[in-house]
């Protein structure tokens, strides 16, 4: 009778995440379930920890399988008389996964959506990779959200690392922060309309730049997290070096302008991702200026491929100073610049100690979002979430979701259209002459008698208007997938400098003008950038066009900018889960 009560669970649960162990030597008396039957090892932590959870028996809340040295794999509730053999350094590998190849269907029902954690003896873990390298264990039935431990050096370790395991799938997690970065317009501050984190670059908005959308952002790290990255992907595009002493007086001038609002602001240390000696010169020269941001902020300490990355990590830190709370920065970009981190460095790195405690106790992962490719996203979150995933804020991740979302036909797009097409129109007060010197002679709407003195009167010109332009502007030379081609950027640059008030309204320098045609000259899609800018002033600028008024205040459809920003909100405002482009 108690049998068939132990009997209950033996077939896997759908809708459990799994655990794979190997046996042990030790073993009970009698016939009982393979969870049971081991007496020590993994199966006795397994057990144990379940407890300290207060779950009475852990094959409710997770399947457990364990790698039998007579049977091959079994589910944790089958039934098993003792038995008394094990894997060895001598043992035949290539026959016994032979003789146990059928046992593999155990792993054909796994939820994808669910973690799997493998935890094995180096001797038993010859046998795993040779089921699945001989294709007897099948790769795409194993979900994305898979670990498997390697590298542990002894049973200490790799008991160490089946706590953190059980921790992750036991106990309540922390969830992790998604940051909407890349922000480089008001439109996108529909982002925190609705409620999300977001993410800008010193690149594109700064104490100097978009003044406007900054002290935007500013403000909203009030309420929401924010992340200012450093600008130093955008330099390496363009092959430029970043002016670390410029980065941390905008860092300073940013928390001191914050207030309260400081550590809920993330901020990266400029790092060096071909060279750990300049990485370090950097972390020395600045030494100060990271400790009294690390007092105000979220402070951020990327680490590269190197080739010791836990040495510079122990490095880095040592110089900072262990006191300081500094978060882990993983890169995770590919690409043509090919940052992205393994993750058996990943987790050496989350492993790694000063004097018994963590070198880190809270991680960022740049580049990577809850759409990023599920065979990238899925084994570092799980990795994050085993080491980190007990504390609130402890894992963030940041990446752009407009471009995704609002490429030609997507989701955002079409709800844009609809929304600049349906919503109710608003009223805009407009300088019509204005619009008069970003036309040449041969335009239709080109009015000779508005020529003259329209230039003159750029500087009365609406200065939100201004910088609700500059914000379209910066966000076009952002959209890359927009760009066609380096004549077409040639054509823009033409268009607006040909009259002398341009710099008033554009603020544009040489850096700016390199910049855009550098995006120009790597990215052809099939979009025209000359049309989509004139698509800019268009919604600026639309209203009757008459010589003898100079100011007319109309009814005009939402601009492409603000038709954006609602779009953002309705997309994220209920967003709680991964939203496909």
């Amino acid at each position: 009778m108690a049998l068939s009560n132990i009997e209950r669970f033996t077939e896997m649960n759908k809708f459990l995440p799994t655990i794979v162990i190997c046996c042990s030597r030790d073993k009970t008396k009698n016939a009982t379930r393979a969870i049971d039957l081991y007496t020590k090892g993994l199966s006795g932590q397994v057990r144990a920890h379940a407890k300290r959870c207060d779950v009475d028996d852990v094959l409710k809340v997770a399947n457990v399988v364990i790698l039998s040295a007579k049977h091959g794999f079994v589910h944790g509730g089958e039934v098993l008389e003792p038995y008394d053999r094990e894997m060895t350094e001598n043992t035949d590998v290539d026959s016994f996964v032979e003789s146990i190849s059928s046992t593999a269907g155990i792993f054909n029902s796994l939820n994808p959506n669910l973690p799997l954690m493998v935890f094995m003896t180096n001797n038993y873990l010859k046998v795993w990779d040779k089921m699945v390298d001989s294709n007897r264990i099948l790769k795409s039935k194993l979900p994305n959200m898979t670990y498997v431990s390697r590298g542990h050096v002894g049973n200490l370790q790799l008991k160490s690392r089946l706590k953190k395991g059980l921790e992750s799938l036991l106990e309540v997690n922390g969830e992790p922060t998604f940051f909407r970065s890349g922000v480089a317009s008001s439109a996108e501050l529909g982002y925190l309309d609705a409620g999300q984190a977001i993410g800008t670059s010193l690149a594109h908005c700064n104490m100097d730049k978009m003044k406007s959308l900054t002290s935007s952002i500013i403000d909203g790290s009030k309420t929401h997290k924010v992340f200012w990255d450093n600008g130093l992907i955008t330099l390496l595009r363009k092959g430029k070096v970043i002016d670390t002493s410029w980065v941390f007086e905008q860092y300073k001038r940013l928390i001191a302008a914050a207030g309260t609002g400081g550590p809920n602001i993330s901020i990266v240390i400029p790092d060096a991702p071909q060279c750990k000696h300049t990485a370090l010169d950097l972390i020395n020269k600045h030494t100060a200026d990271i400790r009294w941001l690390a007092e105000r902020c979220d402070v951020i300490l990327p680490v590269h491929k190197y080739d010791d990355s836990v040495e510079f990590a122990k490095e880095a830190m040592q110089i900072i100073g262990h006191d300081y709370r500094i978060r882990l920065g993983v890169p995770c970009l590919e690409n043509e610049l090919d940052l992205l981190l393994p993750l058996d460095v990943i987790e050496s790195l989350l492993q790694a100690k000063h004097n018994d405690k963590p070198l880190f106790a809270s991680m960022h992962y740049f580049g990577l979002s809850d759409v990023s490719h599920k065979n990238k996203l899925h084994p570092r979150l799980l990795l994050a979430k085993m080491y980190l995933g007990q504390t609130d804020n402890s894992i963030s991740l940041d990446a752009c979701r407009t471009t995704a979302l609002f490429g030609r036909g997507r989701k955002g797009d079409m709800l844009q259209k609809h929304i600049q097409d349906n919503e109710p129109k608003i009223s805009r007060k407009l300088k019509i002459n204005v619009y008069q010197a970003f036309l040449s002679p041969d335009d239709e709407d080109y009015q000779p008698e508005l020529d003259g003195d329209t230039y003159n009167d750029l500087d009365t010109f609406d200065s939100n208007e201004v910088e609700q332009y500059m914000c379209n502007f910066w966000a076009l030379l952002d959209d890359v997938e927009d760009a066609e081609s380096i004549e077409a950027w040639f054509a823009i640059y033409g268009k607006l400098t040909e009259n002398e008030g341009y710099d008033y309204v554009l603020n544009f320098d040489s850096d700016d003008i390199e910049g855009c045609i550098d995006v120009a000259t790597r990215f052809v899609f099939t979009h025209s950038a000359l049309r989509k800018i004139e698509q800019l002033w268009y919604d600026l600028f639309e209203a009757p066009r008459s010589p003898d008024v100079e100011y007319v205040r109309t009814e005009v459809r939402l601009t492409a900018t603000e038709a954006r920003r609602r779009a953002i909100f309705k997309l994220f405002q209920t967003h709680s889960g991964p939203l496909a482009a």
